[in-house]
Order: structure tokens, then C-alpha cells, then sequence
């Protein structure tokens, strides 16, 4: 015991080890799925003509209300950046 004795033995340490090495292995094991997951996925970019439809239909969306009501609407249309 280390209290005891003042010195670390292995046997006090091979426990923590084996879960940290199980641990270590349990996040590489997570990362490479991430990985290949992140391989897979396809960013479609839009087109200039379906951006501007999109748009126009947010402008005819804002323009039917209020000043209040349109802050309100891109308040909770836009996520806002952390920093």
C-alpha cells in the first residue's frame, strides 16, 4: 500500500493501467468511425438559381410582417456563433 510504505507498486497501478488502455482503445476505436463516417458524408453546394429562390422567399416571408415579428423570425431562423 502506498500509504503504507511510501513506495508505488505495480500491482497498485496494473488496474488503472488496463482501464486506461481499455479507455484509450474505446476513443481510437470511436475516432476511426468518426472518421470514416466523415469520409462518407457529401456536402451538396446549391446552385445560384436555388439560392435565389430561397431568397426571394425569405423576402416575401419578412415583408408580411412587422419590424418586431421580422427580428423575432431571423432570431429564431439564425444560429448564432459562440464566439
Amino acid at each position: 500500500n502506498v500509504k503504507e510504505t511510501g513506495k508505488l507498486e505495480l500491482d497498485d497501478l496494473a488496474p488503472r493501467i488496463k482501464d486506461l488502455k481499455g479507455r484509450i482503445n474505446e476513443l481510437e476505436g470511436q475516432q476511426l468511425n468518426m472518421l470514416e463516417h466523415m469520409q462518407e458524408a457529401k456536402i451538396e453546394l446549391l446552385g445560384r438559381t436555388k439560392v435565389k429562390a430561397y431568397v426571394d422567399d425569405l423576402r416575401t416571408l419578412l415583408s408580411k410582417g412587422t419590424l418586431i415579428e421580422q427580428k423575432a423570425f431571423l432570431r429564431s431562423f439564425v444560429k448564432t456563433h459562440p464566439n
